[in-house]
């Protein structure tokens, strides 16, 4: 068992790590965006509506989104999300999300 733990070992440190699979594509784009997407809805039993959904993404060439769905008619409801706000750089991030429904 020893012998196997030591090989294993020696091939761990020796072996070389350039064959690693290189990303083609940087990881954090910057690119803004933007949806607005008005969506009607008809549900047996909850009734129908307008559903309006809304996205900036990448704000001011950050990596910041804020996203926004509001529901109207029989069903009315609200969500508000921002995602992304780094503390540290392509680290650690904050997320804020809001949901509020009633029927």
């Amino acid at each position: 068992m020893r012998k196997l733990f030591f090989i294993i070992s020696i091939i761990i440190v020796l072996v070389d790590t350039s064959f690693a699979i290189d990303r083609r594509k940087p990881q954090f784009l910057t690119e803004p965006s933007y949806l607005i997407v008005p969506l009607p809805w008809s549900i047996p039993g909850i009734g129908s509506g307008i559903m309006l959904t809304g996205l900036m993404g990448n704000i001011a060439e950050t990596n910041v989104d804020v996203f926004a769905l509001k529901i109207f008619g029989d069903a009315e409801g609200n969500i508000i999300g921002v995602d992304d706000i780094y503390i540290i750089p392509e680290t650690i991030y904050f997320n804020f999300f809001y949901q509020d429904f009633s029927t």
